[in-house]
């Protein structure tokens, strides 16, 4: 799964969550990026992995572990244009999809009563029909508000090791040079969360670095072209389809 590695840390967006999280979701997920990547038609994709070089979806699994657990799930999504309208990007269309598929592609459901199901369906299709409609009702119907739990957005720096890389980095940016209180400071991962499939953080002040907001922001996620591409990890990529 190397090939897929490199797809996720060169795609524009990426978001991981763990197992608990994305448990009611994974069915939606995949649906998404099984239509997005059918309309691609990408000659690299590959559909049972749900996996090309602009979206794809994955189970992330733990390998030191004895029987490899499942750890949580990832998706990435890249900065591509649609080829049918240039106006809009892969990841737009990709929230419009997911909402279509979070009311499971079949709008008619939501307008039909559970009453309505069991007078017209044998009672064991009528009760799994409306336990679908309730279980999908209480999904987030907004991607963001799901990608907003992303565990890689959100990963939190200890005040013990904040302290520890303000105080080694004498509260100044190591870009600028510029220090407290002329600028607002950041202490900043040298490698951006957004790479990473591991959203436990780190507790070496080595891998984190003082800047400047304005150095923090103008650096963003780019500094990812500046990597060797190495897809040496202990974690491992495992299609939900292969299990």
């Amino acid at each position: 799964m190397g090939e897929v590695y490199e797809w996720y840390l060169r795609a524009r967006y990426k978001y991981v969550w763990d197992k608990e999280t994305l448990a009611d979701y994974v069915e939606v997920l995949q649906e998404a990026v099984d239509m997005r990547i059918k309309d691609l038609n990408h000659p690299q994709a590959n559909i049972k992995r749900l996996a090309s070089p602009d979206i794809g979806f994955f189970a992330v699994v733990d390998d030191q572990t004895p029987q490899g657990g499942l750890m949580g799930y990832a998706l990435y999504i890249s900065d591509a244009r649609l080829q049918y309208d240039r106006r809009y990007t892969l990841f737009a269309d990709f929230k419009r999809t997911y909402q279509i598929c979070v009311f499971g592609g079949l709008l008619q459901e939501w307008r039909i009563s559970e009453d309505t199901f069991r007078e017209v369906l044998p009672h064991d299709q009528a009760e799994s029909v409306i336990s679908r409609k309730r279980k999908r009702a209480r999904l987030a119907r907004n991607f963001m508000s799901l990608a907003n739990k992303s565990l890689n957005r959100r990963r939190a720096i200890s005040a013990r090791v904040r302290y520890q890389v303000l105080l080694r980095d004498k509260s100044t940016c190591q870009v600028c040079g510029r220090r407290s209180p002329e600028v607002r400071l950041h202490v900043d991962h040298i490698e951006p969360v957004s790479w990473e499939l591991d959203w436990r953080p780190s507790d070496d002040p080595n891998d984190y670095q003082v800047l400047c907001e304005d150095c923090n922001l103008g650096k963003g996620d780019m500094s990812w072209m500046l990597m060797q591409q190495s897809v040496g990890t202990h974690k491992q990529f495992v299609s939900r389809r292969d299990e």
